[in-house]
């Protein structure tokens, strides 16, 4: 198990906007800001999307999917390529 455990990162994506430096799989790195706060998904994914999600990470139990919220769609990132993870109480 690394140093980042998959719960807590859920846990907090669902209440904050967070900050995560992992390396991709083509080796590049990449800082992405992301959330799985309702208030901050477009309205029509609070309905389909929240449980599509759940699902989605009940699934897939290495890989975290979340809102980029610089790029205005869902991305994913395995929890094992993570350098970094901070809140970003801002938001």
């Amino acid at each position: 198990m690394g140093l980042y455990k998959r719960d807590e990162i859920l846990k907090d994506l669902r209440v904050n906007v967070i900050e995560v430096s992992f390396t991709k799989v083509d080796g590049n790195n990449r800082i992405m800001k992301c959330t799985l706060k309702p208030e901050m998904l477009p309205a029509k994914y609070i309905n389909e999307e929240i449980e599509a999600e759940k699902q989605y990470h009940a699934e897939n139990t290495d890989v975290i999917r979340a809102w980029d919220i610089e790029q205005n769609g869902w991305r994913s990132f395995r929890i094992d390529s993570i350098v970094y993870i901070q809140s970003l109480p801002a938001y």
